[in-house]
């Protein structure tokens, strides 16, 4: 920086150490429901035949869940397992709207490890 040329001294910059990040509402969410990955193992082939779009999907559901008014969610939450779940071998038809919510919440958790990546 010219400033610092003309005054003769040295800016130096540090690293700070990475942040933890706050947890996002949905990981509150998945906590306060005692979910985690172990509740529910999916087939790896079927795990490894979803691609990018059906992550976007399911990371966009995971996204707006906390947000949304519980009709809403209801009704996207049936959309969004009549779409994915037949992908991983799971009937959508037959379960509570709380046992979809948790099974979509479950491959959200299965598709992050996948997906999403830190820089």
């Amino acid at each position: 920086r010219l400033g610092d040329l003309v005054a003769g001294t040295v800016v130096v910059h540090e690293r700070g150490t990475k942040a933890k990040k706050k947890p996002s509402g949905i990981v509150k969410e998945i906590q306060n429901r005692g979910l985690s990955k172990d509740d529910l193992i999916f087939d790896e082939w079927a795990l490894r035949s979803l691609g990018m779009k059906d992550w976007k999907l399911i990371r966009t559901y995971a996204d707006r869940f906390v947000q949304l008014p519980v009709t809403e969610r209801n009704q996207l939450t049936g959309q969004i397992a009549e779409i994915m779940l037949p992908k991983i071998g799971v009937e959508a038809t037959g379960h509570s709207d709380i046992e979809l919510e948790n099974l979509l919440l479950l491959l959200y958790l299965h598709l992050r490890d996948e997906w999403e990546f830190e820089l």
